[in-house]
């Protein structure tokens, strides 16, 4: 029987079990079927015969976590693929297009979420030139955890992400372990995102422009001319 011939996952395994000369317990295919049961034949099926391409482990029976890692690759959309470099240029082509009248369209959604959580377009379009690079650092790190975080909870299987959220709620964790009450609250930046559009979007926001703030306090002082030693007067006598 071809792979593209089984009708379930079973069937497949069965395929690999006489191809590779390896006899599985009813628990360890158990164990197969509970991960993988659900899971689309034609995405299965790729992710077995991607195994069976690679030179150093398809000379053995794939494990789980490796069938899993195959099948993540698989289904992972190219819009986690795109680089720091290559969001900015999107954003710069829409500040290049939109300026500060009309409304940004962002073909990648993580994109203009990372846009949102610095300020918005009209922010990025009103910087000086000194204040881009300052901007730029921002957007970096929005996007790159927003695509950390898009990456981490594809992660999850299906079941264990019901469960947390069953436990944890839709709120981030990490905002239930930490009192933010007493935190002093940062004024919205113009164009900001407003509380509940983006998952921790107010949170990210006041530390943005914490971090501004910070930098341009620290320009100050660094333009500030040094201050000259005072010369002791001489009594004479």
């Amino acid at each position: 029987m071809r792979l593209k011939d089984c009708r379930s996952v079973s069937e497949m395994l069965g395929v690999l079990m006489n191809y590779y000369r390896t006899l599985l317990t009813d628990e360890v295919i158990g164990l197969y079927l509970d991960r993988f049961e659900s899971c689309d034949l034609r995405v299965f099926a790729a992710a077995v015969a991607q195994h069976l391409e690679d030179p150093a482990r398809g000379q053995y029976f794939p494990k789980i976590n490796e069938l899993a890692q195959h099948i993540r690759r698989i289904e992972t959309p190219h819009t986690l693929e795109l680089t720091e470099g290559e969001a900015w240029a999107m954003v710069l082509q829409e500040v290049s297009r939109c300026s500060t009248y009309l409304a940004p369209q962002f073909d990648h959604p993580i994109v203009a979420k990372a846009v949102a959580a610095v300020g918005g377009l009209r922010r990025i379009c009103m910087a000086e030139e000194r204040e881009i690079g300052v901007v730029q650092g921002q957007f970096f790190r929005a996007f790159s955890s927003l695509i950390k975080r898009e990456r981490d909870d594809r992660e999850w299987l299906p079941a264990v992400k019901e469960l947390r959220r069953e436990l944890l709620g839709e709120r981030p964790a990490y905002l239930r372990l930490v009192d933010r009450s007493a935190q002093p609250q940062l004024p919205p930046a113009p164009g900001a995102l407003t509380a509940g559009t983006l998952s921790d979007g107010p949170d990210f926001q006041r530390w943005s422009q914490a971090v501004t703030e910070r930098e341009r306090q620290e320009r100050e002082r660094a333009a500030q001319p040094a201050a000259k030693p005072r010369t002791p007067k001489i009594r004479k006598a």
